[in-house]
C-alpha cells in the first residue's frame, strides 16, 4: 500500500491531471512545504473544472499545467476513496483558505478580487494587515486581457507575497494563476480558490456542513444564485457524468 498523501495522474478528455489526494492535514503538508522556485498552483477541482476540461481543448491544456489538484468536491473524494482504498478527504477551497491564513498568520500574501463588493469588505476585515503590508487586495478587471494580466503581475511582482489568493472562478482563475507563475518565476503558491474569497467576505452564503457532507453544496449554491450557475448545475456537469456514463456502458459491452 502506498503512502499518503498520493499523487495521481487522471485521464479526463485529451490531458492527464496531476491530483494530490488523501487526509486533509496531510495534503496541505504536502502542498504547504513543495518549495518550487518558479511557483506553483494549486486548484481545488470540481466536477464542474472535469466538465470543462472534458469539453474544451483549449482549457485543457491550461489545467494539464496546472501543479496540484485537490478534491474540492465529494463525488471526487469518493471516487477517488473507491479507486485508492485508502483515507481521502475533501480538500475544499474555503478550508485551504483558513487553514494557511491559521498556519501562517504572519505570511504576505496578496488577494485577487472578482469584484468591488468583496474588495471592500475584505479590505474592512484586513485593515491592520493592509496597514502593516502584510496583505495586498487587488481588484481585478477582465483577466484574459493582456495588459490587466501585466498590470496584476508588475502589482504582485512589487509586493513579493508568499501566497496569491484567486477568486475570480473557473477556468479563468487557472488561466491567471499560470499566467502569473510563468511569467513571473517566484516561489509563490497560486491558490485558484473561487467562491472561498467571497464567502471569506461575507458576500456569498456557504452551505451548512451537512449539505458539503453529502454533496449537496451545489443544490444550495444553485439555489442562492440561480442566474449565475444554473447552466454550470443544470446542464454543464450533468452532461459531462452523462458522458462519462454511456462512455462506460459502451466499454463493458465492447
Amino acid at each position: 500500500m502506498n503512502s499518503l498523501p498520493l499523487r495521481l495522474s487522471l485521464s479526463c478528455g485529451t490531458v492527464n491531471l496531476c491530483f494530490i489526494v488523501g487526509p486533509f492535514n496531510m495534503v496541505m503538508d504536502e502542498l504547504w512545504n513543495n518549495k518550487s522556485p518558479r511557483g506553483q498552483v494549486v486548484l481545488p477541482c470540481t466536477l464542474y473544472d472535469l466538465a470543462r476540461v472534458d469539453n474544451d481543448p483549449t482549457i485543457a491544456s491550461t489545467y494539464q499545467k496546472v501543479d496540484f489538484l485537490t478534491t474540492d468536491g465529494m463525488p471526487l473524494v469518493w471516487w477517488f476513496r473507491g479507486k485508492v482504498k485508502q483515507q481521502v478527504e475533501r480538500v475544499y477551497g474555503p478550508d485551504i483558505l483558513a487553514a494557511t491564513l491559521d498556519r501562517y498568520p504572519n505570511a504576505k500574501y496578496t488577494i485577487l478580487c472578482p469584484n468591488l463588493t468583496v474588495y471592500e469588505e475584505l479590505a474592512k476585515k484586513f485593515h491592520q494587515k493592509i496597514k502593516q503590508k502584510t496583505a495586498q487586495l487587488i481588484l481585478v478587471g477582465d483577466s484574459t486581457d493582456p495588459e490587466e494580466r501585466k498590470r496584476l503581475g508588475k502589482l504582485i511582482k512589487g509586493f513579493v507575497p508568499k501566497f496569491v489568493w484567486i477568486g475570480i472562478g473557473s477556468p479563468n482563475q487557472v488561466l491567471l494563476g499560470t499566467y502569473l507563475r510563468d511569467t513571473l518565476k517566484m516561489p509563490i503558491t497560486y491558490w485558484c480558490v473561487g467562491a472561498a474569497i467571497p464567502f471569506l467576505a461575507g458576500t456569498v452564503n456557504q452551505a451548512p456542513r451537512w449539505m458539503q457532507r453529502n454533496g449537496l453544496e451545489w443544490l444550495f449554491r444553485l439555489i442562492n444564485e440561480p442566474r449565475r450557475l444554473w447552466q454550470r448545475y443544470l446542464v454543464i456537469t450533468p452532461l459531462f457524468l452523462l458522458r462519462i456514463f454511456f462512455t462506460q456502458v459502451r466499454n463493458t459491452k465492447a
